[in-house]
């Protein structure tokens, strides 16, 4: 079981780090900061040796997390970085985390 999550989780980073390198079509902030906040949740599972299957309910979190702080910011902004995107969109993901480790403990 934990190697299948490991694989769909890697699957889908890599495919669409790459995603964002090969193809500038693609490079919309919110695709960016969603990307960014999956290898940091990446590196948090591994280096506190949590199970892969959480990244595969919080990957969709950070991307619905960064699409729609994107969403909001880019009414009030026209010059808006990425990394007014990706601190939210971070946030909300760990605190969402955070949240249901603590229930499941």
């Amino acid at each position: 079981m934990k190697t299948l999550c490991w694989v769909i989780a890697l699957f889908f980073l890599t495919t669409w780090t790459y995603g964002l390198i090969a193809r500038s079509d693609f490079r919309y902030k919110n695709n960016v900061a969603a990307v960014s906040v999956w290898w940091v949740i990446t590196g948090v599972v591994i280096f506190h040796q949590i199970h892969p299957a959480h990244l595969l309910w919080l990957f969709p979190v950070a991307l619905i997390a960064s699409t729609v702080v994107w969403l909001v910011r880019k009414r009030s902004s026209l010059k808006l970085k990425t990394v007014e995107v990706f601190a939210p969109a971070l946030s909300v993901t760990l605190l969402t985390f955070w949240g249901v480790w603590q229930l499941l403990r």
